[in-house]
């Protein structure tokens, strides 16, 4: 294979995963019933002005909290009737386990949705992404705008997507566009869509395929597809092509079905060596376990 047509097979295979999107429709959850009081406190030495009972304005370190959110910021505008609340300045925005971060927010304490300027967010299991614009849509959903979306800190992160937009669901899928995918600081490739998982669970699909260059085996694609098998197992299948015609497959199963198997591992591995016209193979098998009939154990 020349390397143009390695590079035409990685676009192939990243962009197979677009095939799996949703339907671009959906239904949207209309807002949520209030209930409980909205409690506001202001920092020593801040300022409240009320004006007839509709809005408030609060300066100088002003807290939030209604029902699981806890809303602080440098200024606050509370509208009494509507319970919008613009924040202006440090604005943080706690609700469980994610946090919201922004100089300026537009959001409603009944439906716990808004607008966030200049933000980041962390979001449970270890996402991270910061932009221009982040929406609050929904419970779930997140939309970003001009913005970095990774699994790794934001200050440094070892990989990164950089977006145009993205519409980031919990427990789901972040469906981005106008992606460059980038390492360190190091663009990589970049493409017009791309779907990652965002669920707490393992997720079965493609991995992120890795272009090597070898004296020996040229430009290699190495190429990667994750399989859950149940809770207790899973496996990973490669299969890999090479400019100097080497072919090669390969599966690392795993499983540690109870307490007392510490160790569960299968590796084979093939490579078609055409130049020399053979088959080279490895595998290896290890397996511990604790606890046997007459308090043995095996490795």
């Amino acid at each position: 294979m020349t390397p143009r047509a390695i590079a035409l097979l990685i676009a192939v295979v990243l962009t197979s995963t677009a095939s799996a999107q949703k339907p671009n429709f959906r239904f949207m959850p209309g807002p949520k019933a209030g209930g409980g009081d909205v409690k506001i406190t202001v920092d020593e030495g801040g300022t409240t002005e009320l004006q007839k009972d509709e809005y408030s304005i609060l300066q100088g370190g002003v807290t939030v909290e209604y029902q699981d959110i806890k809303l602080r910021a440098d200024k606050v505008t509370y509208n009494f009737k509507t319970r919008d609340v613009v924040a202006e300045g440090h604005v943080v925005i706690d609700q469980g386990s994610t946090r919201v971060s922004a100089t300026q927010a537009v959001y409603n304490m009944d439906t716990k949705t808004g607008t966030f300027f200049n933000a980041n967010a962390t979001l449970d299991p270890s996402m991270y992404f910061s932009g221009d614009r982040i929406e609050k849509i929904d419970d779930d959903t997140y939309r970003l705008t001009n913005g970095i979306f990774t699994s790794c800190d934001l200050d440094k992160p070892s990989w990164s997507f950089t977006v145009g937009e993205a519409d980031v669901t919990m427990d789901d899928y972040a469906r981005m566009r106008d992606i460059a995918f980038r390492a360190r600081d190091l663009p990589v490739f970049w493409m017009p869509r791309l779907i990652w998982p965002t669920k707490r669970d393992r997720s079965q699909g493609l991995l992120i395929p890795r272009l090597r260059f070898h004296d020996r085996f040229g430009a290699q694609l190495e190429n990667g597809y994750f399989l859950p098998l149940g809770e207790s197992a899973d496996a990973t299948i490669y299969a890999d092509v090479s400019s100097e015609s080497y072919v090669g497959a390969g599966v690392d199963l795993r499983y540690v079905p109870s307490q007392n198997i510490k160790i569960g591992d299968f590796r084979g591995h093939m490579v078609n060596n055409a130049p020399e016209r053979r088959v080279e193979w490895k595998y290896q098998y290890r397996h511990a376990q604790e606890n046997l009939p007459g308090g043995f154990r095996v490795r």
